[in-house]
């Protein structure tokens, strides 16, 4: 029998623990698409180390850390596609997006570490514009494609329609990303600070 320490699995989360000892939401989805079977082990040993990295009490080093590093690869790729975008309504939504990488809310909502909740508000368009730009690049990430499109994809989304108005049609309440996340009953304390921390202005 081979000893355990030299599985593939002990093998995957010692290499994700060395590249990622703070790991953001990006870096989940990206080892997760890598490593499949271990996508579970992966998530389990990252809130590990964001739920002792918190216990340290060194959560505002992290965040200054988890931002500085998200923004950094998201800021440039989101303006230059907010100067050369075209109209929203050429542009696919979200659903669009995630059939054409194979997958669901509930995949990527896992992938992330998030609540079914927020993702399915984003996707009907009752959140509000511009999108963070944290949330952008992980969505980027788990779907395989550019922030530039999956900004386009959040502008395009069509709210589903309220009450109407008097002074004009139906409309949908959209919230702040950041507040439907801080609402959400189903997520892991972990997950739900580390968001919390990315989506901070």
């Amino acid at each position: 029998m081979a000893d355990a320490t030299t599985t593939p699995r002990d093998d995957v989360i010692a290499a994700f623990h060395r590249a990622c000892s703070r790991p953001t939401a990006a870096d989940i989805a990206s080892w997760i698409e890598r490593h499949p079977d271990h996508a579970d082990d992966i998530r389990t040993h990252a809130e590990a180390l964001l739920a002792g990295i918190q216990d340290r009490h060194l959560r505002p080093e992290t965040s200054d850390g988890l931002l500085a590093r998200t923004q950094a690869s998201a800021l440039g790729a989101l303006e230059s596609a907010r100067a050369r975008a075209t109209k929203v309504e050429a542009s696919p939504g979200l659903e669009a997006l995630m059939s054409a990488a194979a997958t669901d809310v509930p995949r990527v909502a896992r992938a992330l570490g998030l609540g079914r909740a927020p993702l399915v508000d984003l996707v009907q368009g009752r959140v509000v514009m511009p999108a963070p730009v944290a949330l952008l690049a992980a969505l980027a990430d788990a779907l395989r494609t550019t922030v530039a499109a999956v900004d386009a994809a959040t502008r395009a989304a069509a709210p589903r329609m309220g009450p109407a108005k008097a002074e004009g049609g139906p409309s949908a309440p959209r919230r702040r990303f950041a507040d439907i996340v801080r609402d959400d009953p189903t997520m892991a304390t972990a997950s739900k600070d580390l968001w919390l921390t990315l989506l901070e202005d």
